[in-house]
């Protein structure tokens, strides 16, 4: 018997939208998010993707806001918090509580041995390959022209 694929809940809202409202708007925001999120379902667990929130972080609610996000959210829900650089205070301290962990450049880029499994498979030498990973330290944008082959 063909299992029925689940239905995804997919919200979406602009916080710089909210951030205009008043206070009581943003209370409202924050109990659609929480009751998005939350699911008695022990096998499906919610994923609420902030992107771009670096242009947030210096706004005067965003802290109050994050204050209020976080205790809200259930137990069996997971935030991911995209941005282009490490999180203020109220956030960064979350990982000494380990419930925050960064993935940075660092963590995305390419080892030494995968860069050259990666180069191998558009016939680089493994000589070659090792340069080119001593030289853009497995950064994938670094990486993308030798793919290519525009670069030697």
């Amino acid at each position: 018997m063909k299992q029925s694929a689940k239905k995804k809940k997919v919200f979406g809202a602009s916080l710089h939208a909210v951030s205009n409202s008043s206070p009581a708007a943003m209370a409202v925001f924050l109990y659609v998010i929480a009751s998005v999120l939350e699911t008695d379902d022990k096998n499906h667990r919610p994923l609420l993707v902030l992107d771009g929130i670096d242009h947030l972080f210096d706004a005067d609610w965003f802290s109050g806001f994050f204050n209020i996000l976080q205790p809200s959210l259930s137990e069996t829900a997971d935030v991911l918090l995209l941005c282009r650089c490490k999180p203020p205070n109220p956030l960064w301290r979350l990982r000494s509580k380990q419930q925050l962990d960064v993935i940075d450049e660092k963590t995305l880029a390419f080892n030494r041995d995968e860069t050259i499994s990666l180069l191998k498979q558009v016939g680089r030498s493994n000589a070659e390959a090792a340069r080119i990973h001593a030289e853009t330290f497995g950064r994938v944008s670094k990486l993308l022209p030798f793919i290519s082959g525009g670069r030697h």
